[in-house]
């Protein structure tokens, strides 16, 4: 069974001192133990603000950043404060990451806290980040339009060689290039039709044209 143990964040809406009640600082320290001394296990009671642990994920994957926040009633998760991996000129901005605690196999103190206050999160433009989403989204379903469905290997690799210099997609089996030239299977010269509505011969002499030099090459 897959977990999906972690979530990737820029920012979140966390306030310290405010916002959900659900989310506290997590400066209260189990009495049976002390997040100061030498690095070691550490049980998420000790988890403090502002000192800095590695946790393991039940995926294996290992995260070091800042105690930022600790969730223990609602979400149950950890937030920790890494170095921002995109600016790195701005020091000043941080990425943030959400752990859901019934995914952490074991978490490693590393040192304790500088004394400095926890800064707000860093601001994130929300409407970027819905451009960026469909920019992802478009490209994603541009991808998936250059893959045919129920073609051969051999019609793929000529679509994708088609593709290197032409506009092309598919429509069922045939290749369509330009939104004017029609490659029919088995995707010969002969099987190339042109809109007549269109009316543009040198598009379909083209197409002909790229189309024998990728099939030389096949």
């Amino acid at each position: 069974e897959r977990h999906v143990a972690v979530i990737w964040v820029m920012a979140t809406e966390v306030r310290p001192g405010g916002g959900s009640p659900a989310l506290h600082d997590a400066a209260i320290v189990s009495q049976s133990g002390s997040t100061h001394g030498v690095a070691g296990p550490v049980s998420h009671t000790q988890w403090v603000t502002g000192c800095v642990i590695r946790v393991t994920t039940l995926s294996g994957e290992q995260i070091q950043g800042e105690v930022y926040a600790v969730d223990e009633s609602s979400t149950e998760s950890l937030i920790l404060r890494l170095p921002n991996t995109t600016r790195a000129t701005l020091p000043s901005v941080f990425d943030y990451r959400i752990i859901a605690t019934r995914f952490i196999r074991s978490s490693v103190y590393v040192s304790d806290a500088q004394g400095l206050p926890i800064a707000e999160p860093s601001y994130v433009s929300v409407d970027d980040m819905r451009r960026q989403k469909n920019k992802a989204v478009k490209a994603a379903k541009q991808e998936i339009a250059q893959i045919g469905v129920g073609v051969t290997p051999e019609a793929q690799q000529l679509f994708d060689s088609l593709a290197k210099t032409m506009n092309c997609r598919w429509d069922g089996q045939s290749i369509v290039v330009f939104d004017m030239v029609t490659i029919r299977p088995p995707y010969g010269e002969s099987d190339c039709v042109l809109d007549d509505s269109l009316g543009k011969d040198q598009a379909l002499e083209q197409v002909k044209r790229v189309l024998r030099e990728c099939t030389k090459t096949a």
